[in-house]
C-alpha cells in the first residue's frame, strides 16, 4: 500500500485536532432546593448554579478526557461542612485497574507509575493495628478474596476506559451548605471571613472524580478489618517508610506495598509518615490524612499543611483555593489525561513539520 504526502498530513492533522478538542465534559442535574431558587430568589440561584458551572470549567481546562461526568448539585442547610460529595463506584479486579492503566498511559510521571504498581493480583497493605499506635504490621500479604478486587469511582473508570465516556448513569451527587458565607467572585481574591465557593466545588468534583481511600473504612470501623477494606486507585501510591522497609524485606515479591495507616496522626512524636509517591517511594511528595474520626483529616485527603492544595482537607476562610502539581500528580496517575502546555503543541507541530520536510527530501514512497 502506498501512503502519499496527502495522506500524512491528513493524519497529522486529525492527531493534532484530537489532541486539541478532547474534552472533559460536566452534565449536572440541579437538586430540588435548587430549583427552587429559580422562583424565590433568582439571583442567588445564578450564583449558584454559576459557582459549579466555572468550577467544572476549571477541571475541562486542566484534563482532556473524552467524557463526560454526571453529577447531581443542590444547597442544603446546616454547618457540619462546606460541602459533601457522593461518589457512585463500580468493583474491579485489581489485576484489570493495572490493566486499564496500562492502557492509558500519557504521560512521563504515567510511565514511572506504571513500573511501580503490584505484580501481584491482589493489593498489599500494611496498617497500625488501632488508632493510637504508631506500629505497622502487614495485614494482607497474600491474594484473597477481598484484596483481589477493588472499588474505582465511575467517573474514574470512565477516564480509564473500563466505561464508555458518554455513559449516562449518574457518578455521584454534591452538595453543597448554604449555612457558610460564601464569596462567588473570584477575580478579585477571596475576602477575609468568606469561603471559596468555586474552589469549595473543584474539590468536591474532585472527589467524585476519584480522590478517596479505603483508609475511610478503616476510620470508620475503628478496627483494622481486610474484610471491611475496599482499596481505591489513588491507593496504590499511597506509600510510607513502613511500607517501603516491608514491602523491601519481601525481595520485591509484593511491592508496592500501600500504607493504611489511620488515627492519631501523631503518636508518641512520631509523626505519620503516609505520603503520596508514584515511584515506589523515591519521591515523597503531599502527606496523605489518616482519617477524621480517630485521627485528623479525612484520609481521602491530604495532610492539610501551610501550603494550600485542591484537596486538603480543610478549606480555610479567606484562602482562594485552586490546583497544585501535586493535585495534577494524583489525577494524572490514576488515569486523568493532563492538558499539554502549548509549547507541547508547538513542539508537535514542530515535529511533524521537520518529518514532512524529510519526506520530500528522500521523495519516496512508505510500503506497508
Amino acid at each position: 500500500m502506498t501512503i502519499s504526502k496527502s495522506t500524512i498530513l491528513i493524519g497529522a492533522s486529525l492527531l493534532l485536532t484530537n489532541l486539541a478538542h478532547a474534552e472533559l465534559n460536566f452534565n449536572f442535574q440541579y437538586g430540588s432546593n435548587l430549583t427552587a431558587l429559580q422562583s424565590t430568589d433568582p439571583a442567588l440561584y445564578a450564583k449558584y448554579t454559576g459557582a459549579i458551572q466555572e468550577a467544572a470549567n476549571n477541571w475541562s481546562a486542566q484534563f482532556n478526557d473524552s467524557m463526560t461526568v454526571n453529577l447531581s448539585y443542590d444547597i442544603k442547610p446546616g454547618t457540619s461542612s462546606l460541602a459533601s460529595t457522593y461518589t457512585n463506584y463500580t468493583t474491579a479486579a485489581t489485576t484489570n485497574v493495572r490493566y486499564w492503566m496500562q492502557q492509558d498511559e500519557t504521560s512521563e510521571r504515567d510511565a514511572i507509575a506504571l513500573q511501580n504498581l503490584p505484580i501481584q493480583a491482589g493489593f498489599m497493605f500494611t496498617s497500625n493495628l488501632n488508632g493510637n499506635s504508631a506500629v505497622r504490621g502487614p495485614v494482607n500479604m497474600g491474594v484473597t478474596a477481598i484484596n483481589s478486587s477493588m472499588l474505582v469511582s465511575r467517573a474514574n473508570a470512565k477516564a480509564l476506559g473500563m466505561l464508555a465516556g458518554d455513559d449516562a448513569a449518574s457518578d455521584g451527587r454534591m452538595d453543597v451548605s448554604t449555612g457558610f458565607d460564601w464569596d462567588f467572585d473570584r477575580s478579585d481574591g477571596i475576602q477575609p471571613g468568606l469561603y471559596d465557593i468555586v474552589g469549595t466545588l473543584m474539590h468536591e468534583i474532585g472527589h467524585a472524580l476519584g480522590f478517596l481511600s479505603g483508609v475511610v473504612n478503616v476510620d470508620s470501623a475503628g478496627v483494622v478489618d481486610p474484610s471491611k477494606i475496599w482499596a481505591r486507585p489513588l491507593d496504590f501510591f499511597r506509600q510510607s517508610l513502613a511500607s517501603m522497609a516491608l514491602a523491601q524485606s519481601t525481595s520485591g515479591v509484593f511491592k508496592p506495598v500501600a500504607d493504611f495507616a489511620w488515627g492519631n496522626p501523631v503518636v508518641n512524636n512520631i509523626q505519620r509518615d503516609v505520603f503520596f509517591s508514584y515511584d515506589g517511594g523515591a519521591t515523597q511528595l503531599a502527606q496523605f490524612a489518616v482519617g477524621p474520626i480517630h485521627g485528623l483529616g479525612s484520609a481521602d485527603h491530604w495532610f492539610t499543611s501551610s501550603e494550600v492544595r485542591l484537596m486538603n482537607s480543610n478549606l480555610a476562610a479567606g484562602v482562594l483555593t485552586n490546583f497544585t502539581p501535586d493535585d495534577i500528580a494524583a489525577f494524572d496517575v490514576i488515569g486523568f489525561d493532563v492538558v499539554p502546555e502549548p509549547a507541547h503543541f508547538a513542539l508537535l507541530a514542530g515535529g511533524l513539520a521537520l518529518g514532512l520536510m524529510a519526506w520530500r527530501r528522500r521523495r519516496t514512497n512508505l510500503i506497508v
